[in-house]
């Protein structure tokens, strides 16, 4: 898996590099979600444009997740390919989450939650920190 952290914003991006979100992935999925819920102020954005299949335990940290990430913070998932989007879609979970085409829309849909309620301007972090670990 990869951690990125855009530099226009205080979003983690997870990005899951594993063909399967299935129990060994899963595991290490709910770790890294438990240590960047510290990080971010409005949310997570999970990238899954490498995963190609999604089991039942892959369906349950899903929504884990979404419940970890309570009020204001939000899940967003990015880059769904056929498959895991026919779960999601048969499952109801698409109406769930939010899953947009790639990370630029999430952070779009995210972008409200960005600014502060006081007028205080938001400056970007001077580069992209990226984290990686584990191996496809």
């Amino acid at each position: 898996m990869t951690v990125t952290t855009p530099p226009l914003g205080k979003v983690p991006v997870l990005a899951v590099l594993a063909p399967r979100l299935d129990a060994a992935t899963c595991r290490l999925l709910r770790r890294r979600v438990h240590d960047l819920r510290a990080r971010t102020r409005v949310g997570l954005i999970l990238d899954l444009e490498r995963v190609e299949f999604v089991d039942s335990t892959g369906l349950t940290t899903l929504l884990y997740l979404g419940k970890s990430l309570s009020a204001p913070l939000r899940l967003r998932l990015v880059g769904a390919q056929r498959g895991p989007r026919e779960v999601l879609r048969l499952t109801r979970l698409d109406r769930i989450f939010g899953i947009d085409a790639n990370v630029e829309e999430a952070l779009g849909s995210l972008a409200s939650l960005l600014q502060p309620d006081t007028p205080t301007p938001v400056v970007p972090e001077p580069e992209a920190r990226r984290e990686e670990f584990g191996a496809p």
